[in-house]
């Protein structure tokens, strides 16, 4: 059986999957940018796929130069509650309308009175031989991100946010202002010419956790960058979440070289070398003039997970050749009430993980 099978086997009965190929055939013969869910504590309101491509809608497009057909699955979920929280009482016609639009058997829910919380999952697989491919590839993951915040069938979009999860197969400094991460998270994109503060050499040092431009109504925050708590691993303390199937036992150029000791460790808390990343989407809202964060809730701890019990249990083989990132996210009791985990890893069917949306109450 395929690993995301069995992954599914061990999760447990009431876990599902959403998303398909890579190719767009209908198969599962080869990667996935799957998102795996509870359904005994959140309902799916509605998913889709797209392609990494200059025509997303295509089914096993490539683009940019990339080497293969890169797919990215979205997820929208309700998570019911026992109070009031995110979502109106009554479905409103946006509500109404992606029920009707739903196919049978998936639930646009929120209805009836029912009180709860409304997010999106985005996860993907960006190309590891396209420096353009990652960049325009961040660029149309940011653009999907916003239509999907702004599509919120029964919350408000300032009460919601988009977890974008994914493989981005390249460090978040490559490229600097004009890398994949920049166009994903700095304050004017990787095509503008302003924005960031100055950095030393003339370039620019784009905060991880930067507002978008004021024409915009989006910021994208770096999990990672912004977590109060994060963690490096406990088998290793792991420098970069790619360790190309050696795992924590022996150097390599991605795991603890050039920097060990206290140096590496400050290098892995730093998380500069990761190529794997969770992202926290959310809406900026204008208040008297000036525009503000819309946050929903917070980022509360990030960490690498480096103890691979395939490896230490069985013996191997690895798991994957990536270690995943996990951030964990409360949600403003204002607005909700309790804590959201994802993960996010290499998102592949056969070597890596796909994201995996586990609530707690």
């Amino acid at each position: 059986a395929w690993q995301l099978d069995e992954l599914l086997g061990l999760l447990g009965p009431t876990w599902r999957r959403a998303g398909g190929g890579r190719f767009g055939d209908g198969g599962d013969e080869d990667e996935l940018a799957a998102v795996l869910y509870d359904a005994k504590r959140v309902e799916l309101v509605g998913t889709g796929d797209f392609w990494l491509s200059e025509q997303p809608e295509v089914r096993g497009s490539k683009g940019w130069g990339a080497s293969l057909p890169r797919v990215a699955t979205w997820a929208r979920f309700f998570q019911p509650s026992s109070g009031p929280s995110v979502g109106p009482a009554e479905p409103t016609a946006a509500a109404q309308a992606a029920e009707a639009a739903q196919p049978t058997g998936t639930t646009a829910s929120g209805r009836g009175g029912r009180w709860g919380r409304e997010f999106v999952v985005l996860n993907a697989h960006v190309d590891h031989a396209s420096d353009r491919a990652r960049v325009e590839s961040a660029k149309l993951l940011r653009a999907r991100a916003a239509e999907l915040l702004s599509g919120a069938a029964l919350a408000a979009p300032d009460q919601t946010v988009v977890f974008l999860t994914g493989d981005f197969n390249a460090v978040k400094t490559e490229g600097g202002e004009w890398g994949w991460y920049a166009a994903l998270t700095s304050t004017t994109g990787a095509d503008s010419s302003s924005g960031g503060e100055a950095a030393a050499g003339g370039g620019r040092h784009l905060s991880p956790s930067a507002l978008v431009a004021p024409e915009a109504s989006l910021a994208v925050e770096d999990a990672w960058a912004v977590a109060p708590e994060r963690g490096c691993g406990s088998a290793a303390c792991g420098q970069a979440t790619y360790h190309a199937w050696r795992g924590s036992a022996e150097p390599s150029a991605n795991w603890r070289r050039p920097f060990d000791g206290p140096k590496g460790v400050a290098l892995a808390l730093s998380g500069e070398r990761h190529i794997d990343a969770v992202f926290v989407v959310f809406s900026v809202r204008a208040v008297s003039g000036a525009r503000t964060a819309a946050r929903p809730g917070k980022v509360t701890k990030a960490r690498v997970i480096t103890d691979d019990k395939r490896r230490r249990v069985f013996g191997g083989p690895f798991a994957s050749d990536h270690y995943p990132v996990v951030a964990t996210f409360r949600w403003d009791p204002a607005t909700s009430r309790g804590v959201t985990k994802l993960a996010s890893a290499e998102s592949t069917t056969p070597r890596g993980g796909p994201p995996v949306v586990a609530p707690d109450l």
